[in-house]
C-alpha cells in the first residue's frame, strides 16, 4: 500500500489515479477496473466501476476518477483499493490517502 501525503479536503474533489501494466511491463488496459473506497472506520463507502462510465481512462492503461468525500464526511486515512481483472487473473492496488477537515479562517 502506498499512501499519498498530499490528500484532499472533505467537501473537495481530486482525482485518484491508477496505472495498469502487464507482465512485459507494458501498459495495458484490463478488461473490467472496479475501485472502492474505503474510510478511516474501514467501511466501503462508495464503489466505482469502469463499466458504468464512473472511471474515466486517459490513455492506454491510465484510469481516473474524480472523487468528492461528504463534507459531512470523516477526516483521517482513506483508501482508494483499484481491482481489475483480465481474462481470469485478478489484481488489486491499493492507495492510501489523507482527508483533511476544512481550515476555517476565524473572522
Amino acid at each position: 500500500m502506498t499512501t499519498n501525503k498530499k490528500g484532499m479536503y472533505l467537501g473537495n474533489t481530486r482525482p485518484l489515479t491508477m496505472t495498469f501494466r502487464n507482465t512485459d511491463n507494458v501498459l495495458a488496459d484490463p478488461d473490467a477496473i472496479t475501485l472502492y473506497i474505503v474510510d478511516p472506520a474501514g467501511q466501503v463507502s462508495d464503489q466505482y466501476t469502469y463499466a458504468d462510465a464512473d472511471i474515466t481512462r486517459t490513455s492506454t492503461g491510465v484510469y481516473t476518477m474524480d472523487y468528492t468525500p461528504s463534507a459531512s464526511g470523516m477526516a483521517g486515512i482513506w483508501q482508494a483499493q483499484w481491482t481489475a481483472t483480465t481474462g481470469s487473473s485478478i489484481f488489486t492496488a491499493i492507495v492510501a490517502f489523507y482527508v483533511y477537515e476544512p481550515v476555517v479562517k476565524p473572522v
